[in-house]
């Protein structure tokens, strides 16, 4: 994050054009989910324009099965799905809500506990971590429905979780 920093506004970054394509898509979403984006994206979006945010690359998909340790030293790989310009440490947030997902197999409720529990952790890096996790989820739904380019069964289960 230290070395791909940027100092750029909100309304130049990938995240801002994710956010944007999830704007326009949001009618297709049940009536609860619309609400629920809506209000999430008016808090990213508030807090964007009032406090900032600040961005760096993003692997995209940094989870345990696309990183690997030799020697001490970490390698990521798969970066297919990277970008110049999200909101610094996604890839925190995405990591761990995939492993406690997939790879713990934990419910929603689960998950949630445990980013409640590690919260104090993540304090030391993200200031504004509740925010950050916003970003992630709005962008991960956001990145699903443009790939699937519809709501399918498979995006509504994860509809459920996000």
């Amino acid at each position: 994050m230290k070395r791909t920093k940027k100092d750029i506004r909100y309304e130049t970054s990938q995240f801002y054009e994710s956010i944007q394509y999830l704007k326009s898509v949001v009618p297709q979403f049940e009536d609860k989910e619309q609400s629920i984006i809506k209000a999430a994206v008016r808090q990213v979006e508030t807090y964007a324009e009032e406090k900032g945010l600040e961005f760096a690359f993003s692997h995209g998909d940094y989870t345990p099965w696309n990183v690997y340790y030799v020697d001490g030293e970490l390698f990521a790989f798969d970066f297919e799905y990277c970008y110049q310009t999200m909101p610094c440490y996604m890839d925190v947030f995405h990591y761990f809500t995939q492993f406690s997902i997939m790879g713990q197999h934990n419910d929603v409720e689960k998950t949630i506990l445990l980013y409640q529990e590690n919260k104090e952790t993540l304090k030391e890096y993200v200031e504004n971590q509740d925010v950050v996790y916003v970003c992630y989820l709005l962008h991960i739904i956001a990145f699903y429905h443009n790939r699937t380019e519809e709501i399918t069964e498979q995006v509504k289960q994860q509809m459920k979780i996000w």
